[in-house]
């Protein structure tokens, strides 16, 4: 069985086998996909571990079946542990607040309610591009 390795939060592109209408994964909460109409897939990593993923033809065929594993980066990350409490920084170039799974849950939800304010002010952005003022 062919095996496909993909970062978390990354995407990765492969040739999807000749006459896949249909894919499978076996745990969407680890891997995510699509089939393109230039026959790729986009495989996205969601969480760490391992999944299944299976092409089907049109008549419900199984064409191929491969292991998808889902790694985390290897990104220059400095975890800060205070006590129980952990945080994660992506330091390249310099350190900046990071959401990695295991972070505390506090400091998880703070800056993810912050990169979440930021992305939704960035689509408010893109949305007054196309409007006269």
């Amino acid at each position: 069985m062919k095996t496909v390795t993909v970062v978390v939060d990354r995407a990765l592109v492969i040739p999807a086998p000749q006459g896949t209408t249909t894919l499978v994964v076996g745990n969407p909460a680890i891997a995510d996909t699509s089939i393109q109409r230039n026959n790729v897939i986009v495989l996205t990593g969601k969480s760490y571990g391992t999944t299944n993923l299976i092409a089907i033809d049109s008549s419900g065929k199984t064409i191929e079946e491969m292991l998808v594993t889902v790694r985390s980066p290897e990104d220059s990350v400095v975890t800060v542990h205070r006590g129980t409490e952990r945080e994660s920084y992506s330091c390249r170039p310099t350190c900046e607040r990071t959401l990695r799974m295991g972070d505390s849950p506090a400091f998880f939800d703070q800056v993810g309610a912050q990169f979440g304010a930021r992305n939704g002010f960035a689509q408010q952005g893109q949305a007054g591009q196309g409007q006269s003022r």
